[in-house]
């Protein structure tokens, strides 16, 4: 009872400057009964600045309406520098999230880090993740504050 609904535009209005606007509509039961069932719909801008093939600016900003069992609002600003040294087969994303919830217990949620992929010869990747996220009391919990890091190793055969 899954779907979801997408539409996109997106134009190069000069060269390296790149604007998006998207709506999606996700739903992920139509009954919500309890905290995993939720619809979500969302209205995006996105900004990309193309400086190189090297390195790529990326602004967002993005609104979530979200009907679940305790409904919300959601406010987001993305910002996102990507370096993609060629010669090393590598890609350094470094971001930074925001956003303020509002509900009947608000609450913000914070994140910023260095997402990376290395390829490996020719048929294997590493890939991971190292991030800071700070999260205030809201309806979901009663904040935390934690430092993750994960990584993946893929082979193709």
């Amino acid at each position: 009872r899954d779907w979801v609904k997408r539409f996109e535009v997106r134009d190069e209005f000069w060269e390296g400057y790149i604007l998006t606007g998207r709506y999606e509509d996700r739903d992920e039961d139509d009954i919500h009964v309890d905290d995993n069932d939720r619809r979500t719909r969302s209205k995006i801008a996105e900004f990309s600045r193309v400086f190189s093939r090297f390195a790529t600016l990326e602004l967002g900003l993005q609104r979530n309406v979200l009907d679940q069992k305790l409904p919300s609002k959601e406010w987001e600003e993305r910002v996102a520098l990507i370096i993609t040294p060629s010669a090393k087969n590598q890609r350094y994303k470094f971001f930074l999230n925001h956003k303020e919830i509002e509900a009947a217990r608000s609450g913000t949620h914070l994140e910023g880090g260095l997402n990376f992929s290395q390829f490996i010869g020719t048929d294997s990747i590493v890939d991971g993740e190292v991030k800071r996220v700070q999260s205030s009391a809201g309806l979901n919990g009663a904040g935390y504050s934690a430092t993750v890091a994960n990584a993946k190793m893929i082979i193709t055969f």
